[in-house]
């Protein structure tokens, strides 16, 4: 058995479920009958506001779940929907600079794959990408490894500026992160090797 209540609005009836009598008291059941009743008094109609505070609940469970999104998700996703178009080294070195390591090489001497300069960055929530956060990762990174880090830091610049553009990942990433001074000042400068005759390399833009 459940509670229901019933009223007139603009010459139409109205009926709408309070809820079941196992969980409500005959005392709550009737103060909700009274805010039902207060709705109608306004003009409004009780399922109409109902069904619009059930959309304002689920959107927000849907922008909390997408505020947990990590970059490790966003990684993965930008690398699937770029992959067809990008070149077998560029994909491998994104897959490197994410690699977490541990994995045994499969050729060549036996030992645990080193984790990717990017590691350490995959599992923080998009909206935790902060100037501060990347320039922390920026200065440990570079003082063991700048020419990765340097790497890493450049595809994940290209990253996020691909999330900035999907619906499903815009808005998350603080803008224009990668540009703040905090984060450029950091940023390892790795002087390309020249070849083996000493010639300058040739310039080569960066695939994103």
């Amino acid at each position: 058995m459940s509670y229901v209540f019933q009223g007139r609005i603009a010459g139409n009836t109205v009926r709408t479920t309070i809820g079941d009598a196992r969980t409500w008291d005959i005392d709550g059941a009737r103060q909700k009958a009274r805010e039902l009743q207060k709705l109608i008094d306004e003009g409004k109609d009780p399922r109409v506001e109902k069904a619009a505070a059930i959309a304002v609940t689920q959107a927000r469970r849907v922008e909390s779940r997408r505020r947990q999104a990590t970059l490790d998700t966003a990684w993965k996703s930008y690398i699937d929907a770029n992959r067809s178009r990008w070149s077998d080294h560029h994909v491998a070195d994104h897959e490197k600079v994410s690699h977490r390591g541990g994995e045994m090489r499969k050729r060549g001497r036996k030992q645990p794959r080193v984790r990717g300069a990017l590691t350490s960055l995959l599992d923080v929530p998009l909206p935790d990408l902060t100037a501060d956060v990347i320039a922390e990762w920026l200065k440990r990174e570079t003082e063991s490894r700048p020419t990765q880090a340097s790497l890493a830091f450049r595809l994940l610049r290209a990253c996020l500026n691909w999330c900035a553009e999907q619906h499903e990942w815009s808005g998350l990433v603080p803008e224009h992160v990668c540009r703040t001074r905090k984060v450029r000042q950091n940023v390892p400068k790795v002087r390309a090797k020249s070849d083996c005759l000493g010639n300058p390399p040739k310039n080569r833009c960066d695939q994103k």
